[in-house]
């Protein structure tokens, strides 16, 4: 009996010990499988599983090692090819703002005129333009195509080419859009996309500016007054985005501008600009900081004035939508401008 129980207790510590050895040898290399598949899946695509033998773990570990090799070339494929795009972007977007003047074709003593354009994006839908008409005419215009990115650099594009071709044969802005409107309509219903735009047209023998708008924010127009104060406020001119399917009807609104005067012409990235708290940047808050500008400031510090604002409220939050902003302003001399307000010859409030 002693020597019975002692070969059992022997075979029993056998199986265990036999046992257990199995166990090892399965349980380490499926620890190391699943710390391998946990490094692989945090994006530790250099990393390789090490298993010996050559049991069905091993060409396991084999399989999630050849695996982790051709992801990481996939990796460094997709990495060039999105420098390559990235590369492209930044030509794309160089070339996009090449597109926009710098400065004007006409003498600033017609108009004085300064824009700016941010894309949310490395390119945008955005755009401004100066346009130099027959008879010493000064046209701008500014203009926003739905959506971001490349597709809507595309139309901005062609929208701003059509609006200079039409600007050769046409004299209004309304007629301009019209136009605008029946050109490019099919395209862009046929990639479920509009294009806001506002076409003003600055005619100095009349000291009138006529402005037609399809879809954009309605101008700011900005008075000095006799007592150093200002006068701003919305033109009531509105109409719907180019490419919708309801009938296009763009009238034009004219305004008298008195030496000095500003418009300011904006798109809705401006307003709309979201802060960290996710508020809106808003009219009321624009119309305050343009209230509250020095007068005589020239058409660049004013957009300085507004983009600095914009920004620091949005404090680095990320930009929802591209910022444009056109500023024009009749010219007039400094020594005119003071004769004009101490004599009171010029009464700067007068409506449209």
């Amino acid at each position: 009996m002693f020597l019975l129980a002692l070969v059992v207790a022997l075979v029993v510590a056998l199986a265990l010990a036999w046992a257990l050895y199995q166990a090892r040898r399965i349980v380490l290399p499926v620890r190391a499988l699943a710390a391998g598949a946990r490094e692989l899946g945090g994006g530790g695509l250099e990393h390789r599983i090490i298993v010996g033998g050559r049991d069905e773990l091993s060409q396991l570990a084999d399989t999630f090692n050849q695996m982790a090799e051709r992801l990481q070339v996939s990796l460094h494929e997709i990495a060039d090819q999105n420098e390559r795009l990235r590369h492209g972007l930044i030509l794309a977007r160089d070339i996009q703002m090449g597109l926009m003047p710098s400065s004007p074709p006409w003498k600033n003593e017609v108009l004085t005129v300064h824009a700016r354009s941010l894309p949310a994006s490395e390119v945008g839908g955005d755009f401004y333009t100066y346009m130099a008409l027959p008879g010493g005419r000064a046209a701008v215009a500014i203009g926003d195509i739905s959506g971001k990115g490349v597709a809507a650099a595309l139309l901005m594009a062609l929208t701003s080419s059509t609006l200079e071709s039409q600007a050769r044969v046409l004299d209004h802005p309304g007629a301009m859009l019209i136009a605008i409107h029946e050109a490019l309509q099919p395209r862009l219903q046929a990639n479920h996309m509009n294009a806001a735009l506002m076409i003003a047209i600055y005619d100095p023998a009349r000291q009138q500016m006529a402005v037609a708008n399809a879809g954009m924010i309605a101008p700011l127009l900005v008075r000095a007054l006799p007592d150093g104060g200002s006068s701003c406020r919305f033109i009531d001119v509105s109409g719907l985005p180019i490419g919708t399917l309801l009938p296009a009807n763009y009238p034009d609104v004219e305004v008298s501008l008195a030496p000095g005067d500003t418009m300011i012409f904006l798109s809705d990235g401006i307003v709309e600009a979201h802060n960290r708290a996710d508020e809106l940047y808003g009219f009321e808050r624009l119309e305050a900081l343009v209230a509250s500008m020095p007068q005589r400031l020239s058409v660049a510090d004013i957009v300085r004035h507004i983009l600095d604002s914009v920004l620091a409220f949005t404090d680095g939050a990320e930009p929802h939508d591209d910022i444009t902003i056109l500023v024009t302003q009749r010219t007039i001399s400094g020594a005119a401008y003071e004769a004009q307000l101490t004599t009171g010859g010029t009464t700067f409030g007068d409506a449209i």
